[in-house]
């Protein structure tokens, strides 16, 4: 489902099991304004999202709730729980290509595919957003995501074999 367009740029949403959406984010402009309903907003401004952001290709850069300003660029990862400012995302180079987990914790926290507690727990413990390089298995499934014909999209299975590479390759999102 298309959940902002414009003639350059758009952002599709896609559920994968309750509680979690992925996000294919097409950017090709410098500057946009958040694409998130208010419930998602307020929820993740109390913590209670987690949001892991994958950049395929491009820059994003952000504010964070501290004030500071952070980028995202080809094969990073990022990982919040509300410590980033929803407000503005720019895009430096006018492009982006990344793809968005957006995990409700309350609701994923006992699906059996995929428990955020111990990421959520470092996150909060370091209080900030976190990095890392993504390898080049996590890379290879972002792209496939990505450039996947949409009408694949519906697969769940598809979706729940990218988390599953996350939980596990995903100790490379547990440093900071």
């Amino acid at each position: 489902m298309i959940i902002f367009k414009t003639d350059k740029s758009r952002i599709e949403a896609f559920p994968v099991v309750d509680g979690c959406t992925l996000f294919i984010n097409d950017i090709n402009e410098k500057e946009l304004l958040p694409s998130h309903d208010e419930e998602t907003k307020e929820k993740h401004e109390k913590g209670e999202l987690l949001l892991v952001n994958i950049c395929i290709e491009g820059r994003c850069e952000l504010s964070m709730s501290d004030g500071t300003e952070i980028y995202l660029i080809g094969g990073e990862v990022a990982v919040d729980c509300g410590y980033s400012n929803q407000n503005r995302f720019f895009y430096p180079s006018g492009q982006y290509h990344g793809i968005e987990f957006v995990i409700d914790i309350d609701r994923v926290r006992a699906d059996r595919y995929f428990n955020p507690n111990e990421l959520v727990k470092r996150i909060k413990e370091a209080d900030r957003v976190l990095f890392a390089r993504a390898n080049e298995t996590v890379k290879a499934l972002c792209r496939d995501i990505f450039y996947c014909d949409k009408s694949e999209i519906g697969e769940n299975a598809f979706f729940l074999r990218a988390l599953l590479e996350f939980e596990l390759t995903g100790r490379l999102l547990i440093y900071g």
